[in-house]
């Protein structure tokens, strides 16, 4: 049963321990032979001697002694040799040994089971390991790697490495890593790489092991087929160097192309926490390809890189144009570049700000004002600092522009050392690679990485003065700025009220709930302003056929079955000649008719219809609902057209969106509001 060592002191478990030996075997695991007489440490010299003699004797001061025994005094002054055994007779003795020590080892484990109990090792423990000497290449310190054989094309590759070039020289570095490449650019290997792979920077063929060597070219063809996920650093590397040097890929933006999907697995492996990260090796590679190459910048940048060099651009370009118009510190204004619109200028100043105008919903619903401020501030600012001071407005928030060195490809092992011809490469408008005499160099307008705060302070207290000046009313904290820089801000957000107030004085509205009222009564004008020739359906000659001293019927209610069709009546008097009207005696002269509009009609029907559709939209409309066609307009009427829109109109607050349409067979009414519009009629 096992027992709790960890509540008793050192001294106190070293005795439980003896007791438990001499109760489990008696004196028998305990020897009296000791090796105090032994050195705890062994020399080389030791070492060497025993190799010299192995017969185990050596001769000191010219006597001979016995490496298997160890002379010690006795206080009579006679040598006497201990009991342990020589080399000879310990190889001569291994056989009962090895008994002896199997037997021993069985009473081990037996009392190890009677003092742990039911504690199980967190892994396998291997029994043979008992008694193996350490470094034997079998146990737990030395383990021997068998050697794998290598393909008669990586045997090949090998024999690269000291080999000579066309030049007489010995094959090194770039030159024989692309030779090597290029004769294995087709080897498929199938020996995957057992266990973990050792991680080794900017790697080459050479100094990887075969082991190594034949995992790398199995994952790459696993690799091309799409098959594997993970991207191991050194693999990883290797494959980099072959893309760059167009090996296994068309040169361009194939290799480009490649790279961007090993960065992405490199990636997802520095999320898992696997191995180390090579991601921004790959991601610095594949834009030095792009620029060697001289292929689309696009490939190289993102799209945020390249709206932050555009905005630096347009800011340089404002703060130029005003320097040289006002002929500030020698400049002349022929020397000035385009001046940016205060809409792109308000855009260059949101992208490098760290407070975004898009995220104030006043700026937002006065964008056109508020980048005139922004634009008019921007020019007073660099006009002071230009005139007052030593460093310009935009050096001041963004820094110089800067030159430094900059090294393509570095680390990656290639033939020739990289060129650029055809002269400079602009990866954005605001980051240009030149190369001359070799020497490489970036140049950049700006030093600042990330966004000005001066410029968010600007954004900030336009916002602040814009909102006081137009009565928003959500007012926002103000922020403490200088004073010069605050007065600049109030006089750009007078003016510009003063300009809007007077925009809106000469701005007229136009009320389109009121274009059907306009478009009826200008229709019923025209029709009554025509003359019988200027009609369409006029027949010379036509003699008027009804009696116009009658007086004249009123017009029938609707739903009438029995009074006469509106159309015929209408026909009736547009073919007819005017006539005037005559009375009798004592009666009353009637009137002459006169021109209504829709409402009139309706009025004049009796009849109230929804959302004050007049009776030609209500009988449109419920001939639509019906599904038969529309009904032709009498004279003197807005067209079919004219009274689609106008009950489009009328009828916009019942759905908020148009109700009749004109397809190809005429207006209907849209399905999905069928059946509320026939709810509301019925109603």
């Amino acid at each position: 049963m096992a027992e709790d060592f960890g509540k008793v002191s050192i001294d106190e478990l070293v005795d439980k321990i003896m007791r438990k030996l001499e109760e489990a075997g008696g004196s028998s695991h305990l020897s009296s032979h000791t090796y105090s007489d032994q050195p705890i440490l062994r020399k080389g010299s030791d070492w060497a001697r025993d190799r010299e003699h192995p017969d185990g004797r050596v001769e000191r001061d010219g006597k001979s002694i016995s490496a298997g025994k160890t002379q010690t005094t006795e206080p009579d002054g006679s040598y006497t040799h201990s009991s342990r055994p020589s080399r000879a007779s310990r190889m001569q003795g291994q056989t009962s040994t090895d008994a002896r020590k199997s037997r021993a080892t069985s009473k081990w484990h037996a009392l190890a089971d009677d003092w742990l109990g039911d504690y199980q090792p967190a892994g396998d423990f291997d029994d043979d390991l008992w008694g193996r000497p350490l470094g034997s290449g079998t146990g737990l310190m030395a383990k021997v790697v068998p050697e794998v054989k290598l393909p008669p094309t990586l045997q090949r590759l090998r024999e690269l490495e000291g080999s000579r070039g066309e030049d007489g020289r010995p094959l090194r570095g770039g030159p024989l890593f692309v030779a090597q490449a290029r004769l294995a650019s087709d080897f498929v290997d199938d020996c995957p790489y057992q266990g973990t792979l050792p991680y080794r920077y900017l790697p080459t063929y050479q100094v990887v092991s075969d082991r190594e060597l034949r995992g790398y070219f199995t994952w790459r063809a696993s690799w091309r087929e799409g098959k594997a996920t993970d991207a191991p650093a050194t693999f990883a590397m290797l494959l980099s160097y072959e893309l760059i040097n167009g090996v296994g890929c068309e040169p361009g933006e194939p290799v480009v192309s490649e790279l961007r999907r090993l960065r992405e697995a490199c990636r997802a492996m520095d999320l898992a926490g696997r191995g180390p990260s090579v991601t921004l090796d790959v991601s610095h590679w594949a834009r030095d390809y792009v620029v060697v190459h001289r292929l689309d910048p696009r490939l190289a940048t993102t799209e945020e890189e390249r709206r932050f060099g555009h905005a630096v651009r347009v800011l340089r370009d404002a703060e130029g144009s005003v320097l040289c118009r006002e002929g500030v510190n020698g400049r002349k204004p022929s020397d000035a570049p385009k001046a940016p619109s205060d809409e792109d200028l308000w855009d260059a100043i949101g992208t490098l700000s760290s407070t975004d105008p898009g995220r104030s919903p006043f700026l937002r619903e006065h964008r056109e004002q508020a980048a005139r401020v922004g634009a008019g501030v921007f020019r007073r600012m660099a006009l002071h600092c230009g005139k007052r001071r030593r460093v310009g407005f935009v050096d001041g928030m963004l820094g110089f522009t800067m030159s430094t060195p900059y090294m393509p490809l570095v680390g990656v092992p290639l033939e020739k050392p990289p060129t650029l011809e055809g002269g400079d490469m602009r990866l954005t408008e605001a980051d240009v690679v030149t190369c001359r005499f070799n020497r490489w160099v970036m140049r950049r307008s700006y030093e600042l990485q990330g966004k000005s705060r001066d410029l968010g302070r600007i954004v900030h207290g336009v916002d602040c003065a814009m909102r006081v000046a137009w009565e928003y009313p959500r007012q926002l904290k103000p922020r403490t700025l200088p004073r010069y820089l605050q007065t600049m801000i109030d006089r750009e957000v007078q003016a510009e009220l003063e300009r809007t107030r007077e925009e809106e004085r000469h701005r007229f509205t136009v009320d389109l709930s009121k274009l059907g009222s306009i478009r009826s009564a200008a229709e019923t004008t025209r029709e009554a302003l025509l003359v019988d020739e200027e009609r369409e359906d006029y027949v010379p000659g036509a003699e008027a056929t009804e009696d116009w001293t009658q007086p004249v019927s009123p017009a029938p209610a609707a739903g009438d079955e029995h009074a006469p069709s509106r159309e015929g009546t209408q026909a009736g008097e547009r073919d007819a000649a005017p006539v005037v009207a005559t009375a009798s005696p004592g009666q009353p002269a009637p009137m002459s008719p006169q021109p209504t509009t829709g409402a009139e009609a309706a009025g004049a029907a009796g009849e109230t219809a929804p959302y004050g559709l007049d009776p030609l939209e209500l009988a449109l409309v419920r001939a639509l609902l019906a599904h038969e066609p529309a009904p032709p307009t009498p004279p003197g009427s807005p067209s079919v057209e004219m009274l689609v829109d106008s009950a489009n109109e009328k009828l916009f607050d019942l759905e908020g969106d148009t109700v009749l349409e004109f397809g190809d067979d005429g207006p209907h009414v849209i399905e999905d509001y069928e059946e509320d519009l026939r709810g509301t009629l019925e109603q």
